[in-house]
């Protein structure tokens, strides 16, 4: 008498990639998303899901939280160790400002008067993150100034996107026009994006980084 034997499941093995500023997700189970967070089906591609790329992140933190194995070829950049060149005395609210964000996972939003240090303190953030890092400003004066202090304060090249330049290196700054028009093929290799201005509006829409 002969005994059915329940097939043996494949391991599942998820692969990421980037396309138009979204990640692309394959090698998924039919009809189960495994819940990963920000996924749509696209129905023009058999077996690809696809999100935004702000789920970049989320996306990542579940495969390991899950145990689930991948590969990852959405993101196109690796550590990056940003030495300050100059050691600068940080005042306490730029430390205590360094720290809540770090312990936000490296998100959020300063807000201080001017001339207390932001700018300083973002150095302090791209330097504590160690990724490559895109500064986006709303003019080109303030690109110009950023270019300045980031060459000041990193023994780097810093690159310049936007106001007739486009030199994209490991440390840049762009205008927000500028990123807008390139996120779809710069926007997974950056790891950190700090957003100059970021309580004006805008025309422009922008994209964080993968």
């Amino acid at each position: 008498m002969s005994q059915d034997v329940a097939p043996i499941a494949e391991p599942i093995h998820v692969y990421l990639s980037f396309e138009g500023g979204t990640v692309l997700v394959e090698g998924l189970p039919d009809g189960d998303s495994l819940g990963l967070p920000g996924l749509k089906f696209d129905p023009r591609r058999a077996g690809v899901h696809r999100a935004e790329a702000i789920w970049y992140r989320p996306i990542v933190e579940h495969l390991r939280g899950q145990k689930i194995a991948y590969t990852d070829a959405a993101r196109n950049y690796e550590k990056t160790p940003w030495p300050i060149r100059v050691a600068k005395e940080a005042f306490p609210h730029q430390r205590e400002g360094l720290e809540a964000w770090w312990n936000a996972g490296g998100k959020g939003v300063v807000v201080l008067p001017t001339g207390t240090g932001k700018t300083h303190l973002a150095n302090l953030c791209i330097s504590r993150a160690e990724r490559p890092a895109l500064i986006v400003t709303p003019t080109i004066d303030l690109l110009n100034q950023w270019y300045d202090e980031l060459t000041l304060c990193f023994a780097a090249e810093v690159g310049l996107l936007g106001g007739g330049y486009a030199d994209i290196r490991p440390l840049t700054v762009t205008t927000y026009d500028s990123a807008y028009q390139n996120v779809e093929r710069l926007g997974n290799k950056f790891g950190l994006v700090v957003f100059d201005e970021a309580y004006q509006p805008f025309s422009s829409r922008s994209s964080d980084a993968a």
